[in-house]
């Protein structure tokens, strides 16, 4: 799988070139002669190579932390033939388990980024806005999550975790990608994992012959004859199985110092080569070394750049007063940086690579435990016992082959006594101590990795004692986080500023997430990224771990806002999560109405109860109430006159003035008639339907009384006088 990843990474890799030679003007072309150069990266990789087995001992170290993390040093053993047939295969694989709970939580919350920018104007903070929302969603997206999972994973294993940063020519995108540590060689003599700051990385390539001609067409003549010296070939045509097999090419990124009178200047170079045949050669290509010249003036003491029509009068030989120029560059970063990002956390100060990791140290403990663990299950087989047999009995060896003494069903007849004939030795049973110290040994791997306590393997009867135990764990999360994932993806969002700038010379569509947890799409354009612009980690990983735990302990408690907790918890949409948590607690019909139903409104909320017209017929009754008289309804529904017959025997009717009353009365009899016109002989509901009760005389005069229970509206009299039916 890493063979063909890195054939994938060759075939896209925007270094290599695709046709041509960088002339002598092009601001990346480097001066060095190219057999000369080849001549020091091979001493120098031999000599690094040798420097890290020698004094480290790595390509063994790495084998066996591999070997263990999959759980093979069994296999070993067996096909040395070291493991006897009866004997136990037992492995309990602790050091994988710790390690698979370890990433989940290492990459369960990823930082979050924000882009800064030193310019006041509202265009710039915009833009840091847009940049940030960009470099969010990117950085969390599956395929960077799993490039950071990846890296972290090699890094106890192989002592350091590798991810590139590369621009996507075919894709005119930037990248990230993992290598594998054994394709990669480090200055061995630099003090820390900045890639930046070591004299040469060298990288093995996967790639098949074809493919470096397809790449580097100009160095084709000089190719095949390397090629048919390291393969053997006498003949002129290459073989096509030759072709296709795979090889190697390597990448390198050094630094160089170049004199320029008496001054030496710095420069960052890299360059492809095979064997002892340079393909490819030239300055760090992720980086602005010319910059562009840009006009510009000042107005009312802002400078601002000349618009298009301004630029091409000039360009006709105009002169403009007050113009100056300045030479722009399209940088992130101040200076050319290797395009590595290594994953360390054991480091020392001596070497880039890690001094030891937790799986080397878990290593003596997980052969104990193993040992252990194959001591218990071969006791256990032989705790059947063994039984006796004397040749008093008459029996013989190929007889006592036959018998199955597990079998049940099994009985013998002896001649003799049977207490002289047979007999049975009980097995011995694994003893207390014995799966104490297994699980002793398991404990311990647990603890070497820091995972106990989290993941509730170790509880105690004292609740002191756990939370300080998972609070240790906790801080030693925090910093392994820190230093790994948090700093990987901090120098993965800088690359991708760095890229934006250099590269984004047409307008890019990049999604972002929204804060309610949409999808929305911003144009990216390096204009966009200002000179003072900064992205920075607004809060990490294990920040957001420690706050998301404060918040469900302090929910327990009932002693947070449900606005703060979702936001600990790191929720989409905390404020309308909040929203529609109060709405519920307030009244979960018209939650259920305006969050499930979709009705915002409360004319809508009332139709959706009481039929359409029921809001409609609420405002007339509100007109009515207060003295006012409404409109007649240009249409009268079933909720309408539900709504008025419900209002005409409520309590609230009743205590209306006898003016008011009558007033109401009128008008319901006039809508009644409209329903009537509309649903024909059937009446406003049929049987059902209310009736307006007789207005009444006097004050004292009872208050309407419905009919069978339920009061009805019927047609009114010709004078518009209400009468009963």
């Amino acid at each position: 799988m890493d063979e063909q990843t890195n054939n994938e990474q060759l075939i896209d890799n925007p270094f290599v070139p695709k046709e041509g030679l960088i002339s002598a003007q092009d601001p990346i072309a480097l001066n060095i002669e190219d057999k000369k150069l080849i001549e020091i990266i091979d001493e120098w990789v031999d000599e690094n190579k040798k420097k890290f087995n020698s004094e480290y001992d790595l390509d063994t170290r790495r084998k066996e932390n591999e070997k263990y993390y999959f759980g093979r040093q069994l296999k070993e053993k067996d096909k040395k033939g070291e493991v006897k047939t009866y004997q136990s295969r037992y492995i309990n694989n602790e050091i994988w388990e710790s390690e698979a709970h370890l990433k989940p939580l290492a990459l369960s919350k990823l930082p979050d980024f924000k882009v800064t920018t030193t310019n006041e104007m509202d265009e710039s903070k915009q833009s840091a806005d847009d940049l940030t929302e960009v470099v969010n969603t990117d950085m969390k997206s599956r395929k960077r999550r799993e490039v950071l999972g990846l890296g972290f994973k090699h890094n106890p294993i192989y002592f350091i975790g590798v991810i590139k940063a590369i621009w996507d020519y075919q894709k005119n995108d930037y990248d990230f990608i993992i290598v594998h540590p054994d394709n990669i060689i480090f200055d061995f003599y630099a003090s820390d994992k900045e890639s930046t700051e070591m004299r040469v990385v060298a990288e093995y390539l996967p790639i098949t012959p074809k493919e470096v001609l397809m790449r580097f067409p100009d160095k084709k003549e000089k190719f095949l004859e390397e090629f048919r010296k390291e393969k053997n070939i006498n003949t002129e045509d290459i073989p096509e199985k030759a072709m296709a097999s795979k090889i190697k090419i390597m990448e390198v990124w050094f630094t160089w110092f170049e004199q320029n009178g008496d001054k030496w200047e710095r420069i960052e170079g890299t360059l492809w080569k095979f064997n002892k045949v340079m393909l490819k050669k030239g300055k760090n290509p992720y980086f602005d070394y010319s910059g562009e010249k840009r006009l510009f003036t000042y107005k009312d003491e802002k400078k601002e750049e000349l618009p298009l029509e301004q630029l091409q009068m000039m360009a006709m030989g105009n002169e403009m007063m007050g113009v100056q120029s300045q030479q722009v560059f399209r940088n992130y970063f101040k200076d050319p940086q290797k395009p590595y990002i290594l994953i360390g956390y054991e480091q020392w100060g001596k070497t880039p690579i890690d001094e030891t990791s937790r799986v080397e140290q878990e290593i003596p403990l997980q052969n104990s435990l193993d040992k252990r663990g194959q001591q218990v299950d071969e006791m256990i087989d032989r705790a059947r016992g063994k039984h006796i047999w004397s040749k008093l009995g008459g029996l013989k060896a190929e007889d006592l082959e036959e018998l199955d003494m597990s079998d049940p069903e099994v009985d013998m007849l002896v001649d003799e006594d049977v207490n002289k004939v047979h007999e049975f030795i009980p097995g011995e049973q694994p003893s207390a101590q014995m799966f104490k110290d297994k699980q002793d040994s398991a404990d311990k791997i647990r603890a070497k990795a820091g995972v106990q306590a989290i993941t509730g393997e170790i509880q105690t009867d004292v609740a002191t004692t756990n939370q300080i135990a998972r609070e240790a764990n906790f801080t030693r999360a925090d910093d392994l986080v820190e230093d790994t994932i948090n700093y990987a993806s901090e120098k993965m969002a800088q690359w991708a500023m760095q890229f934006i700038k250099l590269f984004y010379t047409e307008e890019h569509l990049k999604e972002a997430h929204g804060a309610d947890g949409s999808i929305i799409y911003k144009k990216l354009h390096r204009d966009l990224v200002d000179d003072g612009m900064e992205v920075v980690i607004k809060s990490s990983s294990t920040d957001k771990l420690r706050a998301e735990k404060l918040a469900k302990e302090a929910a327990q408690l009932q002693m947070i806002d449900p606005l703060s907790y979702y936001e600990d918890v790191g929720l989409t949409d905390p404020k309308g999560r909040t929203k529609r948590l109060i709405d519920y607690m307030a009244d979960p019909l018209s939650y259920s109405m305006k969050h499930v139903e979709g009705l915002e409104t409360t004319p809508q909320q009332v139709n959706a109860l009481n039929g359409q017209g029921s809001a409609e017929a609420l405002q007339a009754i509100m007109m009515l109430t207060q003295g006012q008289q409404p409109p007649l309804p240009q249409q009268v529904d079933q909720g309408y006159i539900q709504t008025l017959s419900n209002f005409l025997e409520s309590g609230e009717f009743a205590a209306l003035p006898p003016e008011l009353q009558q007033m109401i009365l009128e008008f319901a009899a006039q809508v009644s008639a409209m329903f009537d016109q509309t649903q024909g002989q059937m009446g406003a509901m049929g049987q059902m339907q209310p009736q307006v009760p007789q207005a009444p005389q006097t004050p004292q005069q009872p208050t309407p009384q419905s009919t069978a229970g339920v009061p009805q509206i019927r047609q009114g009299a010709p004078n518009g006088s209400p009468r009963n039916l």
